[in-house]
This record gives structure tokens, C-alpha cells and sequence, in this order.
């Protein structure tokens, strides 16, 4: 491969700079040069006469001419093409894609994005082959040393953005609703009313919390509350205790997941159990806790189960639950307290997990179209530069400003072409930073905590370190040029 960058993006949209760039070295702008040359020669002609030293500056300028022109426009001067050689689209590659080894597109000429018209090789000038190489292989170099997995930046935020945006079967979200109604929330009034739950660990319904322990003494029959079927007993009517309902829903989202398929065809259970550390029972739990805060909404009760729920007492927590249930005694009594109680609950503690999922979500897919649409942008920014670059060869052509232009062009395309360095510092930082010490205890509610955390440290610092680190890297590059221009300055001084 003559060139490789990062991704495949920044490679298609390379190569059609370098072939726009051979397009304009070869069009009739190709005797511009000679013309400019050939201007500013005789102008410095005319003012070298009568000047000591004057044909000095004449001889080097025709000669720093020419040595521009043989390495950046071959095509300006006699016999000049025999310096350049052709690049082909299958040469400019992606680096990530190469480490990939079930990758089918690699370089530029697999992704069908060349035209027809720009498929033949283009003739690449001898000069900007090697500073190009050297602009985009220096990055690419310092991201493999800084960041091992330099090719795969951001690897967990996809799996994330999947599992935030996994939507249960109808089936499974109709059961989980009939579950809720006709076993959770009678259950948590109870652990309420006796004061068995001090805290939201206490309440959840999953692995050994006392509301688990609480439901197997429960037992509903199926659909009752939405008549749909979705789970029974050998005969109708019979009676399924609640923590094996529950352990039925949990088992068929980890099926759900099992059968849900990524772009390469990993299990998405396989998947985030890999990229996210997400073990099945909480990739179940997760989802099932999600749906079951939905159907449980503000703590209504079902209207066929108003009259069930009536004879049970609530009972408040702190926070705001104790405002629920001021609010619900008002409305309805001690019935109405207990779902006061409950209604504040959900809107507190429980209600908080959910608006934690939102966040989480709103900052991924900010992060998700930042890391998705960079590489785009940067490959159109290097498509502008290096296609046009012609342009600044007539700017070199000017007496005293020959090698400046040319410095600050190439400061800009080793800014642009920076990407690989700017996505392995930002994705070490956002991984060091996301890493949390796993739960002790290994309680459910904790496992969430992790993962909402991490996730949410994960996302945010990429966001940010995506939008903060072309600024920084943009101020120290161009602040050094300026530096060394000036001590070059004042050394010819």
C-alpha cells in the first residue's frame, strides 16, 4: 500500500484528492507555471540592473523554481513526468479495515465511491508522494504506540447504542406488563407496608433481594391482566408462582438476545457480554426493568385490581415518596397513600434509573455521530487540500514567498491528516477514565451502577475529547511552525 489511513473514508476521499490534483497538474493550467516563472524572471531581471548582488536572487529563484517544479508539477517542465509515478485507487487503504481480517472492503477502489473517470492511476508528483506518506504515516505510527488498539477506537459505543435501542417482542413487553401489575406492584406495597425494603437494592426483583424472596410466596395466573397468553400451567387457571414468571421473561429476553444478530453475525448476548461486560442475567434485567417501569407508569393500579389493592396500607419511605403519599391520603385514604407511597417511589429512586438510561442514550448517540461523521468531514477537508494544491504552487511562485505557502500548506495536511492520533488519545482517556472498580458485592443494582457509569464517562469524554482535541493539537502545531519560522527569520537576520 503507497498510503494509509485510518479509515475508509479519509482513504477514498485521499485518493480523489491526489487524482483531482493530477487532473488540474495536466490540464492547460500545466503552462501557467512557465508564464509566472517567466514574468517574475524578467521583473527581477529589471531590477537587478545597476544592483550589486542583484543576479543572485534571479539565479536562485530560477533555480528554486525549477527544483519546485520537478518535485510538485512535473507535468510544467520538459521530460518532468519521468520523475512521478502512478497511484491506483486498491492503493490507498484503510488501516482498520487491514487489521480485519473478515474484511471484504480495504482500500479505496473497493468502496465503488471512485468515479468511473478517476479509476485510472493517477500520476503522483515525486515530491508530495514522500511528504504525504511521511504526513500520514507519522500519526498513524504514534497512535499504534500510544493506543494498542488504535484500529478499533470506540469499540464498546455501537454495542452500547444496540442495547440502549433494543426493543422487546409485543409478546414478552404484554407479559412483563401483566407481571407487573399482577405481581410486582402488589408485592412492593407489601415490603412497603411492612417496612421490609430500607432501600432500592431491597426492592428490586432480581437475584436474592428480598423482593425476590417476597414474590415466591406469590402466585398469579398468566394474562390475567392482559389477556394475552403467554406463559400457562398443564390446565387453565393454574397458578404460577411469581418469581417463576419473572425467571420465564428473564430467560426469554436472554433468547431475544441471543437471536438478535450485529452486522457480522454475533449474537448481540455474545456481543455485549464481550464489548460492554454485561453478564446475560443483567442484559435481561436491564431490559426487563425498563419495561417494567413503563408499565407500571405513575403506580395506578389496574381497574381490575383497584378493589385488591384497596385493602393493603401503604406505607412511606423518605424523599419523595413521603410526598406521594401525602398527596395520594388526600385523594383517597390510607389506600391511596399506599399508592401515593408507591407513585413517589417510582418518581424517586426506581424513576431514576430510568432517566440514567435516557441520559446515557442522548450522550451516546451525540458521541455516535461525532466519531461517525469525523472521518467524513476530515476526508473532504483533505480532498479540498490536496486536490487544490496546484493553486498554492502558483502562490510559490512568487519572488520571497516561495517556501512559506508550501510550510503552511503542509502544516494543514499534517493537521487533517492527525485523525489516527486524535481517536487513540481520546478512546485511551475515555477507557482509563470509564474503567470502575467492579461491584463486591455483586448485588444487580450495583452491576447497573457500573455500567451506567462507565457508560456515561465513556460517551461524554469522547464527545468531548473528540470536539476539544482537533482545537489543541491544531494550537501546538502551528504554534511551533511559528516558532521555528521565527528563529529562521532571525537567524537570516
Amino acid at each position: 500500500m503507497d498510503f494509509l489511513v485510518l479509515s475508509l473514508p479519509e482513504a477514498t476521499y485521499l485518493y480523489l484528492g491526489l487524482a483531482i490534483q493530477a487532473l488540474l497538474r495536466a490540464s492547460s493550467l500545466r503552462h501557467l507555471p512557465a508564464v509566472l516563472v517567466l514574468l517574475w524572471t524578467l521583473v527581477l531581471l529589471w531590477r537587478a540592473q545597476g544592483r550589486p548582488g542583484g543576479y543572485k536572487a534571479l539565479v536562485g529563484y530560477s533555480g528554486t523554481c525549477l527544483v519546485l517544479l520537478i518535485l510538485f508539477w512535473p507535468e510544467a517542465v520538459p521530460f518532468g513526468q519521468l520523475a512521478g509515478s502512478h497511484v491506483a485507487p486498491s492503493q490507498v487503504a484503510s488501516y482498520a479495515a487491514t487489521q480485519d481480517p473478515g474484511a471484504e472492503v480495504v482500500t479505496a477502489g473497493d468502496t465503488n465511491q471512485v468515479p468511473d473517470t478517476l479509476r485510472n492511476p493517477a500520476l503522483l508528483a515525486p515530491g508530495f508522494r514522500l511528504v504525504l506518506r511521511a504526513m500520514t504515516e507519522t500519526p498513524l505510527a504514534l497512535a499504534r504506540t500510544i493506543n494498542s488498539q488504535a484500529h478499533r477506537t470506540f469499540a464498546s459505543l455501537m454495542p452500547m447504542a444496540w442495547f440502549l435501542d433494543v426493543q422487546l417482542p409485543a409478546d414478552v413487553t404484554a407479559a412483563i406488563g401483566d407481571w407487573t401489575q399482577a405481581c410486582y406492584l402488589p408485592t412492593l406495597l407489601e415490603m412497603l407496608q411492612g417496612q421490609n425494603g430500607r432501600t432500592i437494592e431491597d426492592l428490586l426483583p432480581f437475584g436474592n433481594a428480598p423482593l425476590r424472596q417476597q414474590l415466591a410466596m406469590h402466585a398469579v395466573v398468566p394474562s390475567s391482566q392482559t389477556g394475552m397468553t403467554w406463559i400457562r400451567g398443564p390446565n387453565a387457571g393454574n397458578l404460577t408462582p411469581c418469581d417463576v414468571y419473572l425467571s420465564a421473561l428473564e430467560l426469554q429476553a436472554q433468547s431475544w438476545l441471543s437471536d438478535l444478530k450485529s452486522p457480522k453475525g454475533t449474537s448481540y448476548l455474545e456481543l455485549f457480554e464481550t464489548e460492554l461486560g454485561l453478564a446475560p442475567q443483567t442484559q435481561g434485567a436491564i431490559l426487563l426493568y425498563r419495561e417494567m417501569l413503563h408499565a407500571a407508569g405513575p403506580g395506578v393500579p389496574a381497574p381490575s385490581l383497584a378493589a385488591q389493592y384497596a385493602t393493603l396500607r401503604g406505607a412511606s419511605v423518605v424523599g419523595s415518596v413521603l410526598e406521594g403519599a401525602g398527596v395520594g391520603a388526600t385523594a383517597g385514604g390510607l389506600a391511596g397513600a399506599g399508592w401515593g407511597a408507591l407513585a413517589g417511589l417510582f418518581r424517586g429512586g426506581m424513576g431514576e434509573f430510568q432517566r440514567s438510561l435516557d441520559g446515557l442514550s442522548w450522550l451516546v448517540k451525540v458521541a455516535m455521530v461525532l466519531v461517525w461523521y469525523g472521518p467524513y468531514l476530515v476526508g473532504l477537508i483533505n480532498l479540498v487540500l490536496i486536490g487544490l494544491f496546484p493553486f498554492v504552487m502558483l502562490w510559490a511562485f512568487i519572488p520571497g514567498a516561495q517556501l512559506e505557502p508550501l510550510a503552511h500548506y503542509f502544516v494543514a495536511v499534517l493537521f487533517t491528516s492527525s485523525v489516527p492520533l486524535w481517536w487513540a488519545l481520546v478512546d485511551q482517556g475515555a477507557r482509563l477514565a470509564s474503567q470502575q472498580p467492579p461491584a463486591v458485592d455483586g448485588t444487580m443494582g450495583a452491576a447497573w451502577s457500573v455500567f451506567i457509569t462507565a457508560g456515561m464517562w465513556n460517551a461524554s469524554l469522547t464527545a468531548l475529547g473528540i470536539l476539544l482535541m482537533p482545537v489543541v493539537t491544531g494550537l501546538l502545531y502551528f504554534a511551533a511552525f511559528r516558532a521555528v519560522g521565527n528563529l529562521w527569520r532571525g537567524g537570516l537576520l
